[in-house]
């Protein structure tokens, strides 16, 4: 399916997007959360139809600190400036369901590994080389998880 979204990996201080295409990366990057709010917000206004898929903060059952309450609030700012219809909240739970069908409790390893899975088979042909770089060089920290969230969203929508 070529649906395209922009997903955003939210963290405290900063925050890792990929903008995918069907399975291509158009665009992706990590950046401090005031400056990636309005790239996004810039993009938002000259792409009207595009869906934004941000990973969402859920209840473990556990004392939370202060990074995970900033990083709700940063959630909050996003869905507010990008507009509530265009924002799609997806849990890193969900992601792990929809990608493994299996256990939630996969570590982000694994994860990482059924994505080059999807885009390579081999993390030869997913990721590549300087030289002969694949669909995935490059992609790094916040950006995986972006690019999970982005394939989950992919999934829900078949």
């Amino acid at each position: 399916m070529d649906a395209e979204c922009l997903a955003i990996d939210p963290g405290y201080e900063e925050s890792g997007f990929v903008w995918l295409y069907g399975k291509r990366i158009t665009a992706k990057g990590i950046h401090k959360n005031a400056d990636l709010k309005q790239i996004l917000v810039d993009i938002a206004k000259k792409c009207p139809g595009l869906t934004f898929v941000v990973e969402k903060m859920v209840c473990y059952g556990r004392p939370v600190g202060q990074e995970t309450l900033d990083t709700c609030i940063f959630i909050g700012r996003l869905v507010e400036a990008l507009g509530e219809d265009r924002v799609k909240l997806m849990s890193r739970v969900e992601v792990k369901q929809r990608l493994c069908h299996q256990s939630t409790k996969i570590k982000d390893s694994i994860l990482r590994q059924v994505l080059i899975d999807r885009y390579g088979p081999s993390k030869q042909k997913a990721i590549g080389t300087v030289k002969s770089p694949g669909p995935l060089h490059g992609v790094k920290s916040h950006e995986w998880a972006a690019l999970a969230l982005a394939e989950a969203y992919r999934e829900s929508l078949k």
